[in-house]
């Protein structure tokens, strides 16, 4: 262990790091009202661990591009806060490529969040204590003691990390590790569902202008470059009936910006007299239900799916499918009145570990 405090003891440091194709990482911080403060990087090639000390080289002259570099894999677990942070600070234009042992851990069995602790007695049999998990990372000089706690966060990492990809190479799944780990630590808004007519609970109180309306107005809006969010939908329910027939009638609905309708308005309005001219007769809507019992049964087959495949498979339900996505599952199902709908939110790594055997399972409370 080398603990790196000086511009000097940081060159050689680098010197000793650069080039190599893993690099096992691990950081302290202190968090309060204004943020993280970033304490000390800890950092190995897999051998001898350097604790780099960022209060004292608070610009860490090339540490980014020797751990950020064109084909570098970061180790860590349970990461999450510690990618957020390194990146922060070295602004790289390539993100490494991740191997989360926490992550891993769940890609093979059915835990998805553990504590490194836990993981290193699990599988490599050693115990360890908690220590100094909780002291103040900001006071200077730390303490011999507290170095070496730091130091033990990645000192059993490397045999960690081969012992779990030797895991998900028996599964198949190794190949998944990079994917699945940068969905996890690099988390990106969810994609929105497209709207579709039913999504609108009360379009029932339209009458068949309206309901033309907000037809076009629900293509229109998906006919948008993905995440562009202009308007509400309950907006646009509410323009389907007030019908307005100009632009500035457009801007005094509830929801309505000034900037939509200078951008949109025309475009809008002209939608609106369209449907009024092509309208068809329609019988008078009527309203869906809140809940339905099929709506509930189908929510519990999705469950029970979803517990019955990841022990099939064995990879941990929380990761391969969290509630997050169950519930888009479950918008898809109810949607089309059909279990198997919900396959279609399985995309990426998902669609590849679990789309080939979700049918079968869905199949079986077929109508």
């Amino acid at each position: 262990m080398r603990v790196l405090a000086t511009r000097e003891e940081l060159a050689l440091g680098l010197r000793e790091l650069e080039g190599a194709p893993t690099y096992y990482v691990d950081t302290e911080f202190e968090s309060s009202k204004q943020g993280k403060r970033l304490s000390l990087i800890q950092v190995s090639r897999g051998d001898e661990i350097y604790l780099i000390d960022a209060l004292r080289l608070p610009s860490l002259p090339g540490l980014g591009a020797v751990l950020c570099h064109a084909s570098a894999e970061w180790v860590l677990h349970a990461g999450l806060q510690d990618v957020e942070l390194l990146l922060q600070v070295f602004q790289p234009e390539r993100v490494p490529s991740l191997f989360d042992t926490q992550v891993v851990w769940g890609m093979v069995g059915p835990e998805a969040s553990v504590s490194l602790a836990f993981l290193v007695f699990r599988v490599l049999g050693v115990r360890s204590s908690k220590g100094y998990q909780a002291d103040d990372w900001l006071r200077r000089p730390l303490p011999p003691a507290q170095l070496e706690y730091a130091a033990q966060d990645i000192a059993h990492l490397p045999a960690l990390e081969k012992h779990l990809r030797g895991r998900a190479r028996e599964l198949g799944r190794e190949q998944l590790i990079p994917d699945v780990c940068r969905e996890l630590l690099l988390p990106m808004p969810a994609e929105p569902l497209p709207l579709t007519f039913e999504s609108f609970r009360n379009a029932w109180q339209l009458d068949n202008v309206g309901q033309t309306a907000l037809r076009a107005l629900i293509e229109w809006d998906n006919s948008l470059p993905e995440g562009s969010v202009l308007v509400q939908p309950k907006t646009l329910l509410s323009i389907a009936s007030r019908m307005p027939t100009s632009v500035a009638d457009l801007g005094r609905i509830k929801g309505v910006s000034g900037h939509f309708s200078r951008t949109h308005g025309s475009q809008v309005i002209a939608l609106l007299a369209q449907a009024k001219k092509t309208a068809p007769e329609l019988d008078a809507m009527e309203p869906q239900d809140y809940a339905s019992f099929d709506d509930f049964v189908r929510e519990a087959r999705l469950l029970l799916i979803r517990a019955e495949l990841c022990a099939e498979l064995s990879i941990s339900p929380d990761l391969a499918l969290p509630m997050a996505v169950v519930r888009r599952m479950q918008q898809r199902a109810n949607a089309a009145g059909d279990l198997a709908a919900a396959a279609l939110e399985l995309r990426g790594w998902r669609a590849s570990l679990l789309g080939a055997a979700f049918p079968g399972h869905a199949r079986r409370f077929a109508p």
